[in-house]
């Protein structure tokens, strides 16, 4: 059913769902990274991470896992 959806209206869906079902609006690019985050603690990482996210160099999941991480 999803394949009929534009980006956009999936958006609203899953904002309006959210918000009826945890009482917070979760957007699409909130549950990329929270895969990220849990993916990374999982496997530790970075290339299958960068495989799995569809990014071309390590470098740009690199970015993406500073932003993740707490700092030590």
């Amino acid at each position: 059913p999803f394949a009929r959806y534009t980006a956009g209206a999936f958006t609203t869906w899953l904002s309006r769902a959210s918000r009826r079902l945890l009482g917070r609006c979760v957007r699409p690019h909130a549950l990329r990274h929270r895969f990220s985050l849990t993916h990374y603690e999982r496997y530790r990482d970075p290339v299958r991470l960068m495989q799995k996210l569809g990014h071309h160099t390590l470098a740009s999941t690199e970015v993406y896992l500073r932003a993740l991480l707490p700092r030590a």
